[in-house]
């Protein structure tokens, strides 16, 4: 993140905590007005005819309240997971990865020139944003040059690239790998253990978008906020419903205030 990105961050962190702490002054304000109401009577007969009950929300809204709290946790979920663990998913011998750049989306002038990216590789070729499938890493004398693999370099970043070359001069194989779009080469060279799966050709386009913006700052801000106002207006919904069940029961109990 760059310093600009780090000042606009930090602007919409102050922005967010403002409105998050305007909006519980707000609600807490118009819970002790309601509270002041009900403690004055002003609500009695409202509350024994049953028309407090009636505001309640209609089982539409509470149906798309209680789907969009789930949306909420779920992504709340994959962004935990996505900081703590990895940014792909392996299930038994197979895995799903969200493209996290373009430097497998074209073939450069470089590359061009070499001349050895075939149009059936093109084909392969994947962009940000893509949802793609990989399966497990073949046995290390099946690796195949020219194929795509999924592995960790130094930095623990995950990075899929082309194999470019095959580096057999040491005592233990060095794999070379370079993005499609590059014109470079990955450095350091790679070695097996690096190396989690291989893609298998089959990607969805632009599906990933969503995922990879949750794995941002920005994403993780964003879902942070709408959990945190959503259950800033679920608490205080609670505790007006429960101010109008207690005097309920107070009237209930006391012929006197019934009048």
């Amino acid at each position: 993140m760059d310093q600009k990105s780090k000042i606009f961050f930090l602007l919409l962190v102050i922005i967010g905590a403002a409105i998050l702490i305007g909006a519980t002054v707000v609600y807490f304000s118009l819970y002790k007005k309601e509270q002041k109401k009900i403690d004055d009577g002003v609500l009695d007969k409202e509350i024994i005819e049953g028309k407090m009950a009636k505001k309640k929300k209609s089982k539409a809204i509470v149906f798309f309240e209680t789907i969009f709290f789930l949306f909420l946790i779920l992504s709340l979920g994959l962004i935990i997971f996505s900081k703590f663990t990895s940014d792909y998913f392996i299930f038994g011998n197979n895995g799903v990865l969200v493209v996290g750049s373009d430097s497998m989306s074209q073939t450069s002038t470089v590359n061009a020139e070499i001349g050895y990216i075939s149009l059936e590789m093109e084909d392969e070729q994947f962009s940000k944003g893509d949802f793609i499938r990989i399966k497990k890493k073949p046995q290390e004398e099946e690796m195949t040059v020219y194929n795509i693999y999924l592995y960790k370099n130094e930095k623990g970043i995950t990075i899929i690239h082309r194999l470019y070359d095959i580096d057999n001069d040491a005592e233990k194989p060095s794999y070379v790998f370079r993005g499609d779009a590059n014109q470079f080469s990955d450095w350091p060279n790679v070695y097996y253990d690096q190396i989690i799966g291989e893609f298998d050709g089959v990607f969805i386009p632009k599906v990933g978008h969503f995922a990879l913006f949750l794995q941002s700052n920005f994403g993780t801000l964003y879902v942070f906020f709408l959990l945190t106002l959503f259950s800033i207006s679920a608490f205080f919904d609670n505790a007006n419903s429960s101010l109008y069940k207690k005097r309920r029961k107070l009237i209930e109990a006391n012929d006197d205030i019934k009048q």
